[in-house]
């Protein structure tokens, strides 16, 4: 249920600030449900990076410019995924290396 809330959330926000044609398409906080907060980044072609921060989380996560340097290397790892020429587009990501960044938020 959340993660459909928070989905909504940021296509409404993402909408509503035109995310993808922005400096950096951070949008910030954009939904916040309980003991989580999303956090989300639109790249230029419309990707969306979502990093959802739990309460017990909030003192790793101090600031927003923890926030947005996760998301910045979330992208910029989907970025190296995407870039693979044998990628097929209408399949997940298989990437070791998008893999071994994700699970490094996971543990943290």
């Amino acid at each position: 249920m959340r993660a459909h809330a928070s989905l909504d959330a940021i296509d409404a926000r993402a909408s509503a600030t035109n995310a993808s044609a922005s400096e950096d398409g951070y949008l910030g906080e954009v939904f916040r449900a309980h003991d989580l907060a999303t956090y989300v980044r639109v790249t230029g072609t419309n990707a969306k990076a979502i990093v959802g921060v739990g309460e017990s989380a909030n003192a790793l996560v101090s600031d927003e410019r923890e926030i947005r340097k996760v998301l910045d290397v979330v992208c910029e790892a989907y970025a190296d995924a995407a870039c693979d020429a044998f990628w097929d587009r209408r399949s997940r990501i298989s990437s070791d290396a998008f893999a071994r960044v994700a699970d490094s938020f996971l543990r943290s």
